[in-house]
C-alpha cells in the first residue's frame, strides 16, 4: 500500500488482489466490503465489490470522469469537514491500477445499523431514549444542510444511521455512507424556497424511518407515530419533544 496525496485529496494505492491486507474484514453488503485497518483500529477500508472487469462497472469509465468524480466529491466533504461536527466524512480514495476501487472511512467500533437495532433485545430504558436518538438523528441532517450537503438516502430500510451499543444508557448515533449517490451539494447563494425544498425531502425521509423504528419496538399509538409531515425542523424538534414526554410518562405508569 502506498499513501499519496493529489490535490489535497489522499490516495491509498493498492493491490486490489491482496485487500485483505488492509484490516480485518468486518462488515460486507452487496456494494462493498469494510475492512478495519490493523495498524489503526479507527480507521476502515470501504472496497467497493465490483472490479474493473466487471461489465457495467463503474471503474469502466475513463480514468479523467472516474477519477474527477469522486477525488471532487471527497475534496468537497474535506472542504466543508471543518462547519461539520456530529458527522466524519471519508478521509480518502482507495485506487487499483488509476481506478478508484473504495474510500478510506472512520470506523466505530461498537456500532449497528438502525434497522439491525430496532430488533435487538434491547431493555425498555433503551426504547425510551430513542426520542433523544431521533433528535440526534434530525441534528446530524440539519447540520448538514446547514454546510451545503443534502444528504438523500434516507428512509425507512436504511442502514445509514447506525447506533452505538457499548452503553444502552446513553445511545449515540452517527451517519456513514457518503458517496455521490447518496448526497447533493447545495449550490452557494442558493434561494431561501429551494432550501425549504431540501428541508422537507430529509423531513418526509426522517418521519418514515422513524414511524418504521417505532414500529419496530412495538409504538404503535398514534403519539409515537409522526402522521402529519412538519413543515419545519424546529416543528420537527418539537413533536419528537412531545414525543418524548409521552414516552416519559409511560415510564412512569
Amino acid at each position: 500500500m502506498e499513501i499519496e496525496t493529489r490535490d489535497d485529496v489522499k490516495y491509498i494505492i493498492c493491490d486490489k488482489e491482496n485487500v485483505e491486507k488492509f484490516g480485518r474484514l468486518v462488515a460486507s453488503s452487496k456494494k462493498a466490503d469494510i475492512y478495519q485497518s490493523f495498524s489503526d483500529p479507527k480507521v476502515a477500508y470501504k472496497v467497493y465489490r465490483k472490479t474493473d472487469s466487471d461489465n457495467n462497472s463503474i471503474f469502466n469509465y475513463g480514468l479523467g470522469k472516474n477519477v474527477k468524480s469522486e477525488h471532487q466529491l471527497i475534496y468537497n466533504l474535506s472542504v466543508q469537514q471543518k462547519n461539520v461536527h456530529l458527522t466524519e466524512f471519508p478521509t480518502g480514495i482507495i485506487t487499483f491500477n488509476e481506478k478508484i476501487v473504495g474510500q478510506e472511512v472512520v470506523y466505530y467500533e461498537d456500532y449497528i445499523p438502525l434497522d439491525e437495532f430496532a430488533y435487538e433485545d434491547i431493555s425498555l430504558e433503551a426504547i425510551f431514549d430513542m426520542p433523544n436518538l431521533y433528535l440526534s438523528m434530525l441534528n446530524i441532517l440539519r447540520e448538514l444542510l446547514n454546510a451545503g450537503i443534502f444528504y438523500e438516502d434516507i428512509r425507512c430500510y436504511n442502514s445509514n444511521f447506525i447506533v452505538s451499543t457499548s452503553n444502552l444508557e446513553e445511545l449515540s448515533v452517527k451517519l456513514i455512507d457518503f458517496e455521490n449517490s447518496q448526497i447533493s451539494f447545495v449550490i452557494t447563494g442558493w434561494k431561501k424556497h429551494d432550501e425549504r425544498v431540501y428541508e422537507r425531502e430529509i423531513i418526509r425521509g426522517l418521519s418514515s424511518l422513524i414511524n418504521y423504528t417505532n414500529r419496530s419496538f412495538g409504538l404503535l399509538d398514534e403519539n409515537f407515530l409522526i402522521y402529519n409531515l412538519p413543515e419545519s425542523f424546529n416543528k420537527m424538534e418539537a413533536d419528537i419533544n412531545e414525543m418524548k414526554k409521552t414516552l416519559q410518562k409511560k415510564k412512569t405508569l
